[in-house]
């Protein structure tokens, strides 16, 4: 296993593993088995993860208060039969 660590952020890892079979496994059909694999990690404060969580809910509650609170009293609108069939003209 390899690894590298590019920015405090940024890192990048690699590892190959060879198994190799035993007298059972080969009698039973069995062979080596080789694996690699490469990944990149990437790591970031928990802090801006908080900031962006209350970002995105700032702007998902202001878009949905803008389309709820259309009479802006408070309280959603709920539409009636007329208000309902204007938004959705199947029914």
């Amino acid at each position: 296993m390899a690894g590298k660590e590019a920015t405090h952020h940024i890192s990048a890892s690699a590892a190959y593993t060879c198994f190799f079979a035993g007298q059972f496994i080969r009698q039973n059909g069995g062979e080596d088995v080789n694996y690699g694999t490469v990944w990149a990690n990437y790591r970031f404060m928990l802090a801006v993860l908080a900031a962006f969580a209350i970002l995105a809910l700032l702007v998902f509650y202001v878009y949905h208060k803008g389309k709820l609170d259309a009479n802006l009293n408070g309280t959603p609108r709920r539409p009636g039969k007329n208000q309902a069939q204007a938004m959705n003209p199947l029914i």
